[in-house]
This record gives C-alpha cells, structure tokens and sequence, in this order.
C-alpha cells in the first residue's frame, strides 16, 4: 500500500495536527555546505567570434572547451573575480573593472558554484557571454550588459532530435554536390531555403556548350502539288535538234496509195511536248493530315544541286520534265537531320532521285550536370547550396535571335534533353529547338484524331516544352525559260496540231485524187466492155443484113438473068462487090475494135493519155465509117452508127479519165501547198520562240 503522505516523515502515518512541527517532518537532503567558500567566477576575455551568430565554434567536449578557455591570460587582469551576484541574461551587472580596462573586452565566462541540490553532476557550471555594453559607474566600476552565448555553453548538453532550419549548413551536409546534380530536382532537400542577402545571379559565364538545330549536310526540298504516284507517270519530252526537212512520198499498197506516204516531215522544235502532262491529286496530303495536296520530296544538295560542276536536277527538268515547273509551289533548304527519308519511294529523272521527305522530331542531346563545369574553388565546389539560385543557373540562347532563357538548376530531373522539331507541311514550314525533363521527366499520351477520322497518339512531355525557339523556314521560286514554257504552253496548238493538220490536208487530197484515177479506170475498163459489145452486136447485125440482102440480090439477079444477058453480068458485078464490100467491113470491125482495145489499155496503164488524139482518132474512125457507110448504103450506114456510138462512149471515157487526173493532180498541190504553209507557220513559230 503506498503512503498517503508520501512527503512526510515517513514514521507518520497520519496528517500533522496542531502544534506539531510539520517543517522538521520533511526529508530534506539539501547540501548547503556547498555554499561555504564558493563564490561565483568572472573572467573577462576577447575571442574571434561575434554575437551576430556570424561565426559558431565547435568543441569536440566541455572539457575541451573549459580548456581552452582556462589557458586565456588577460592582459590588465590575470586573476579572476569571485562574487556572490547573480546573472540576469540582458540585464546589467555591476563588474569591478574600470571603464577603461572593460573595453577591450568582448566575452566574458562565469563559473557558477555546486548549489545545495543534490544535481551537481548533470548541472551546467559554466557559462559564457559576449559582451553587449559597457557604461561607466564609478572610477572602479563598469556597467556591463551581456548576452548569453548559447551554441558555446551548451552545445554538448542540449539533444535535438528534430528542427527546422530556416538558415543554416545542415543541407549542404546532407546531400552531396554529386548525388544532387545527378537529379536535382529531387535531391534538394534542404537546399531551397531563401537567402534574404544573397546576391542576384551573376552573369559570369563559367562554361559553355555550343548544340546546333541541324549543321551537317543540306537537303534541297521541293513542295510539289502532286502525289509521288502523279510524278512517277510522268513522262519526259523528246528532244529535237537540227533543222526542218522537207517531205518524201512513198506508194501505199491500198488502192489510194500512190504518193501517200510522208516520210522525214520533221519541223525544227526544242522538243516534242505532245505527250507532257501534270497530272495532279488534289486533297489531303503528309499522312493525312494536311488538306493541302502537297508532297514534298527531295535530295542531298551534292547529289542534285551542285553549281560547281554537271549536277543540276533545274536545268535537267527544264530539258525533259518541264511539267515540273508547272507543278512545284516552292523551293527550300534545310539540314538533313531535320528531314525523314522516305528511301522506300523515289522518284526517278534521268539520273536523279527525289524521295518523300518529313519533318523529325528527335533529341540533339542529353544534358548533364557535374561540378567541375562550375568552376567554383576547391575548399567550395563540395558545397551542393551553390549550385542553387541564385548561386548558379544555366541560361539557353538563341545565337540566331540572340533570345535568352534563364532556368534553375534545382528544378531539373535527372534526364533533360535538348529536343528538335521540323514542320514541313507546306506553306507552313518551321524548325523549333526546345528543352524537355524541367519539372518533370514524365510524359503523357493524348488521342487525336487525323482528316481522315483515324485516331493518332501523341506522347507529350508533362513539364510541356519549355523555352522554345522558332526558325523559319524560307522558301523560294523558281523560274523557267520564256521558250520552255511557250513550247509546254502552246506546243500541241502551235507546233504538233498545225503538223497533224497539214499532213490530214495531204492525206485527204492524195487519197481523194487517188480514188478518182481509180474510179476513171473502172468507168474505162466498162465503157471499153460495153463498147466492144455493142460493136460486135453492130456487127453481128450488118453481116445478117449483109446476107440478107445479098440474098434477095442473088434472088433478084436471078430472075433478070433470064430475062436479060446483061442483068446476069450486072448480078456478077454486084455479087463480086458486095463479097468484097463484106469483108472489107468484117476486117475494119475486127481493126477498129483492136484499136479501141489498145488505146484503152494504154490509157489504164499510163493513167495521162492525151484526149485530144484519141478523140482525133476517134473522128478519123468516124470519117472511115462514114465513107463505109457511102459505098455499102444501108447496111454499111448502120455500121456507122455503131462505131460513131462506140467512139463517143470512148470519148466520154477519156474525158473522165483526163478530169480524174487533173483532179488527182490538183489535190496533189493542194496538199504541198498545206505542207508548205506547214513550214511558214513552223519557221514562223521558231522566230517567236
């Protein structure tokens, strides 16, 4: 059971009553010998550091501290001062030191002696003050007001488990200048605490690295207005040199074809453009998603573009593409490591190749930290508080624009990258320059959809892109030569339609002429038949009049014979000239109708037979059978009706043939004339051009 009154003798067991002497009952164990002889002990001294908390010294033991202390020799007074006053922290005491002698002073140590309780081991005996204030009190005595120097009494005595610095060195120890420059922004604990009186940043630059957006070699660009499969069908033009020739003509095997081939009909051109087209795709472009129909394609500048030596891709497209001219927006030039080659597709001109290019997005490089980049001194490059703000801090500049970027140390992860960006979607053409990995070194994925409604994922830094820098890109134009681009013009209407005309104008006219010789033949070749029909039809029937009549003649003489001796004799005659007159006519059928045959025939073969001889013969032939016709009377005049009919179907015949040629002849100059006219606008066109 415990007492109940457990401050009182401990023989009492019951609450004091009156007149007892309560006082004596309680136990106490106070040692007040330890005032006998004790006295407290100044002694006033200079040390190096100041009241201000400026300057801190560290002993490694109390014991080392009174040490030192006990080993100061004052120089006026070697003998320490023993009083009974006690100390109020920033209140004067009265010290018995001239006022003289107490300024050159500035500390001051008290030796307090052991007190009455029973602590003296755990207890703090000495005591150390700078010296705040001196007034003078009297000859022999001096004003002093003092301030407890706190760090050096009890700097061994007091434990802290946990505080909070709001100025202070403890930082700077805990991390080191390696661990946080490895990943400042997450190792700087303790290290961002303000700095009321530290300077701005300096301007002094300690060192410095030089990252270029691109400088390797140069890719010439072309933004075209067609799709790479558009400029794979295109088709070259044909050169021509020399100058314009006249025509040759040459035997067709079809009935018109006499004369109807042309042959080295060449009109002097700079090319043949008839087959030049630029065909174009408009709508979305660079994957979808640009509308603006263009693809960009092109080359290292060596390879294509070199005006020291024969590499020149402009002036070969203005010889055989110069549709290209037509259908390039712009020219431009960037650095090859701002472009993606698209080396899966090309295009080929002769012997040059342009690919599908895009803008890159990409990393230039890494940045990384170490204290030797500084430049601080030795006895301070260990201290990780000076590569803070405002101690420390990288700037990023523009040379182009002279543009400058300021950002702090501690508030970069441990992977920042310097990144590059190349937008090629024509018109809109930019370079950008931009860091990644301040305040975060996480990205994010957001979806976006393309013109085409596809879905795309993009991954973004979560910092954003800081500090960015725009280069534009310019472009240019290209020109092409007045006479290249009149023939890519005008060449179909001026040059290759005018040929095709002329040539149509020939072939028509031959090929009419040509048709009405063949035509006339036929109509001779008939009108020879139907004559050589009707002629022997003639003559079938004068020699069956011919006997007819010679037999009523024989009748006749007959029946006069025998009445009349001279009847007999003129039957005789009559009979001889009649037979006579019959084969005569029978020989001249037979030769006339020879004649007609071979003058027709000579007609067909020759196709220029001249008319006027045979319609000569033709009348001579006439007269002959007139003649004929006198002495044979009836019969023979019938006879000459048939050849009169036969020579005019002949006659007729030649004249047509004759009007066939004429015809035939006349579309023939007809046709020079076109070529000729052909060769005037030609030579008219080149003066032009």
């Amino acid at each position: 059971m415990s007492k109940q009154f457990p401050h009182i003798n401990e023989n009492m067991n019951y609450f004091p009553k009156n007149n007892e002497r309560v006082y004596e009952q309680y136990d106490n164990n106070f040692d007040y010998s330890n005032y006998i002889g004790h006295y407290t002990i100044f002694k006033p001294c200079n040390v190096r550091w100041s009241a201000n908390d400026t300057n801190r010294v560290w002993w490694d033991s109390n014991a080392e501290r009174d040490a030192w202390f006990d080993r100061i020799r004052t120089p006026f007074y070697s003998q320490d001062f023993r009083s009974g006053m006690n100390i109020v922290d920033g209140e004067p005491i009265k010290l018995p030191i001239p006022y003289q002698a107490i300024q050159q002073f500035n500390y001051l140590m008290v030796i307090v002696p052991d007190t009455p309780v029973d602590n003296n081991i755990n207890s703090v005996k000495r005591f150390y003050y700078h010296i705040i204030n001196s007034v003078y009190a009297a000859p022999s005595v001096s004003l002093v007001t003092l301030e407890l120097d706190s760090f050096t009494t009890y700097q061994h005595s007091v434990e802290i488990p946990r505080i909070e610095l709001e100025r202070g060195h403890y930082p700077m120890q805990l991390t080191s200048v390696e661990d946080y420059l490895q990943n400042p922004m997450s190792n700087n604990n303790g290290l961002l605490t303000p700095e009321p009186n530290a300077p701005n940043v300096s301007d002094i630059v300690q060192q410095s690295e030089f990252h270029s957006v691109g400088n390797d070699e140069l890719m010439v660009c072309f933004a075209m207005r067609a799709s790479i499969n558009d400029m794979q069908a295109w088709q070259p033009a044909d050169p021509t040199t020399g100058n314009s020739t006249p025509p040759t003509y040459g035997d067709a095997p079809e009935y018109y074809g006499k004369q109807y081939n042309v042959a080295d009909y060449r009109w002097a051109s700079r090319g043949d453009y008839s087959h030049v087209s630029s065909p174009t795709s408009p709508g979305l472009s660079m994957g979808n998603n640009r509308p603006n129909g263009y693809t960009v394609v092109g080359a290292l500048s060596v390879d294509i573009l070199n005006p020291t030596g024969t590499n020149n891709i402009l002036e070969y497209m203005e010889e055989y593409y110069p549709q290209f001219y037509s259908t390039v927006a712009a020219i431009f030039v960037v650095p090859n490591a701002l472009v993606n080659v698209d080396t899966t597709k090309s295009l080929t001109f002769g012997n040059y190749k342009l690919y599908p290019l895009t803008g890159v997005t990409d990393k230039i490089t890494d940045i990384t930290l170490d204290s030797a980049m500084f430049h601080y001194p030795t006895e301070y490059e260990n201290i990780a508080k000076l590569y803070t703000t405002p101690y420390a801090a990288i700037k990023f500049i523009d040379t182009t624009t002279n543009n400058t970027a300021v950002f702090h140390i501690q508030d970069m992860s441990d992977n920042v990258t310097i990144e590059r960006r190349c937008q090629l979607a024509y018109p809109y053409l930019n370079a950008q320059m931009f860091l990644q990995g301040i305040g975060s070194n996480k990205t994010i994925n957001y979806q976006w959809k393309a013109m085409n409604n596809a879905n795309r994922t993009t991954a973004i830094p979560e910092s954003g892109y800081n500090f960015i820098f725009n280069y534009d890109i310019p472009t240019f134009e290209l020109m092409v030569d007045n006479t290249v681009l009149y023939y890519l013009n005008n060449y179909n209407a001026a040059t290759r339609i005018q040929r095709e005309q002329a040539l149509n104008a020939y072939h028509n006219a031959i090929r009419n002429g040509n048709t009405g010789v063949f035509n006339t033949g036929q109509s001779i070749a008939t009108a020879l038949t139907n004559g050589t029909n009707s002629a022997t039809t003639v003559r079938d029937n004068a020699i069956s009049s011919a006997n007819t009549a010679n037999t009523n003649v024989n009748a006749s003489a007959s029946t006069l014979i025998a009445n009349n001796t001279i009847r007999t004799n003129l039957n005789s005659t009559l009979t001889s000239n009649s037979n006579s007159l019959l084969s005569t006519q029978v020989a001249n059928d037979i030769s006339y109708k020879q004649v007609v045959k071979n003058q027709s025939n000579d007609m067909i073969l020759t196709k220029y037979l001249n008319s006027n001889s045979v319609t000569q013969n033709m009348i001579s032939e006439d007269f002959n059978a007139a003649a004929f016709s006198a002495l044979a009377g009836g019969a023979v005049a019938i006879g000459g009706v048939a050849l009169a009919g036969i020579t005019a179907g002949v006659s007729a015949g030649l004249a047509a043939t004759t009007a066939g040629t004429v015809a035939a002849e006349t579309a023939g100059v007809a046709g020079m004339g076109m070529q000729v006219m052909g060769f005037a606008g030609q030579q008219a066109s080149g003066i032009i051009g």
